[in-house]
């Protein structure tokens, strides 16, 4: 119904793709998959060249094997703030305030553990901080 907020709820969707000869057809995956990835997956599907520029990256090998671990965290955006989803973690900075959930233990985002993991939130915040600047770089 719409994304209206840096949190979970509103920014998760469900996302299904068949191919054909999929090795494992209707297995889920844990992995993170952005809109942006959508166009270069399709193209090397296709077997095309993929673009340099793009901001998105192929998930092609989550169809080849769905239990592969993460590669990379997911950007997310709303006016005025960021966030930054990691497999377990995802850590939101907006109006100057930075607030830290743990999805293993927390799925409903509603215990913010910022206080708590100083340097999981320094280290989120690099990652955070560079995915920017590659965007902003292309």
């Amino acid at each position: 119904w719409g994304k209206h907020t840096l949190h979970e709820h509103s920014l998760r969707s469900a996302f299904i793709v068949r191919t054909p000869g999929m090795k494992q057809p209707g297995k889920a995956t844990r992995a993170l998959i952005q809109s942006v990835d959508i166009y270069p997956s399709i193209v090397e599907l296709a077997k095309l060249p993929v673009p340099d520029h793009l901001d998105g990256h192929s998930f092609a090998a989550a169809l080849s094997d769905p239990a592969a671990p993460l590669t990379r965290p997911a950007l997310g955006f709303w006016p005025g703030g960021e966030t930054i989803r990691s497999d377990h973690h995802r850590l939101i900075r907006q109006g100057g305030k930075i607030t830290l959930y743990d999805h293993r233990t927390d799925a409903g985002e509603r215990k913010d553990l910022a206080k708590d993991e100083p340097e999981l939130v320094e280290k989120l915040t690099a990652e955070l901080e560079a995915m920017l600047k590659g965007r902003k770089a292309k």
